[in-house]
């Protein structure tokens, strides 16, 4: 790696870290409320699958329930940030296979995807496996967050456009890199940075409160790489890039 790279990466870590320090008190405050809030959330889901599963409801109680179910999912994602964004615990760190770890996440969001009818191009594979070093749980949580993103960017077109999400894998100069890239409205480059930012986001605010990103972008510089945006001649393109660990 260059020493231009290098000074670049560490700018980058030292911004974000930097920038989460400022949020520090923040973090503190909405991890007390996210442990309150989720309890109750769960018990919201499981009656919604439990009503779900009778054969006995009309069609418009069902829709409701899934209507109460997406969003009792969208909330409970939303806790998932904040504690993500709040909490300093290191979670156990072991060699990590980036694929399996993106088809998982993937999995999780089918049927959010096939409701919304978004299609996810199948990954371009790099040579040989994609290993990196750090904790699967972070990983799938900034993979999770960047595919949420753009599926809730997808879910403001106008209905019948066509919506996809791409993914390719890579490696580069002893990096791993992920390119999620959606065909959804495009970010100028004067936002790039505030998206960056938590609770700032550029989606309805019926959609999220702005941790997705910031969140994502703290755990990839925790496993010593980075998130940024990629130029793209349509739609908008994540770039994730992980430091190499080959077995």
């Amino acid at each position: 790696m260059s020493d231009e790279k290098s000074a670049r990466s560490y700018t980058l870590s030292e911004d974000t870290l930097r920038h989460l320090n400022r949020h520090a008190m923040v973090g503190q405050f909405v991890s007390g409320v996210a442990h309150e809030l989720n309890n109750p959330l769960q018990v919201v889901a499981g009656l919604v699958e439990l009503l779900q599963d009778r054969q006995d409801l009309p069609p418009d109680v069902m829709t409701k329930l899934e209507k109460i179910g997406t969003h009792a999912t969208r909330a409970t994602q939303t806790i998932r940030n904040l504690l993500s964004f709040a909490r300093d615990a290191r979670l156990e760190w072991a060699r990590v296979d980036l694929r399996r770890v993106i088809d998982h996440a993937l999995s999780l969001r089918s049927y959010q995807q096939a409701r919304i009818r978004i299609t996810t191009t199948p990954d371009v594979p790099a040579e040989g496996t994609c290993l990196v070093h750090g904790s699967a749980q972070q990983v799938e949580q900034l993979i999770l967050n960047l595919v949420i993103n753009a599926e809730q960017a997808l879910a403001t077109m106008p209905e019948g456009t066509e919506r996809r999400i791409a993914r390719r894998r890579g490696k580069e100069d002893g990096m791993v890199r992920l390119l999620v890239h959606d065909n959804g409205p495009v970010i100028e480059p004067g936002q790039r940075e505030a998206i960056f930012t938590p609770f700032v986001s550029s989606l309805p605010a019926a959609e999220g409160i702005g941790l997705g990103l910031p969140v994502a972008a703290a755990i990839a510089v925790a496993h010593g790489g980075r998130l940024r945006i990629e130029d793209a001649a349509a739609g908008t393109a994540f770039l994730v890039e992980l430091p190499e660990n080959p077995a």
